[in-house]
């Protein structure tokens, strides 16, 4: 298994508390709210990137999204979410995710976010424009 990552690796983190909803029978956090916690840091962070670089709405739509759980996690949490594009490709962005508490990683996560045209629904290429807000937001530039 890969080494969890470190914050040092992050530019862009969510703050998030748990919720009693978000416990399950075993008393933990349910693993499906790991995604809605990566959901919540992702859009706020495409949505930043994308004012950055001028544009407004919806340009992204997910493809992919892996989890893995490292620790349990048990609520109440004050939980900071971050996020990061590790590869940029012709069309699409895979991200890496990272729920910490304090410096203790509990899950990471992989996902693949495509620029998408919701009117002609397809992919299109990503704007120039675009990879470069997200170049020059990141810690550790993105493979491209």
């Amino acid at each position: 298994m890969k080494p969890a990552p470190t914050r040092d690796q992050f530019r862009y983190v969510a703050r998030l508390d748990t919720r009693w909803g978000d416990v399950d029978m075993m008393g933990h956090i349910n693993n499906a709210k790991f995604i809605t916690y990566d959901e919540q840091a992702r859009t706020d962070y495409m949505a930043e990137r994308q004012r950055d670089a001028g544009f407004e709405g919806p340009h992204f739509i997910l493809a992919r999204i892996c989890c893995d759980f490292l620790q349990q996690l048990r609520h109440p949490a004050k939980i900071d979410y971050a996020i990061r594009v590790v590869r940029i490709g012709r069309s699409s962005l895979q991200t890496q995710g990272a729920l910490f508490v304090g410096e203790r990683c509990h899950a990471r996560t992989e996902g693949v976010m495509v620029w998408f045209d919701y009117a002609a629904q397809r992919a299109t290429a990503l704007p120039d424009v675009m990879r470069r807000a997200i170049r020059d937001f990141e810690v550790i530039r993105p493979e491209e």
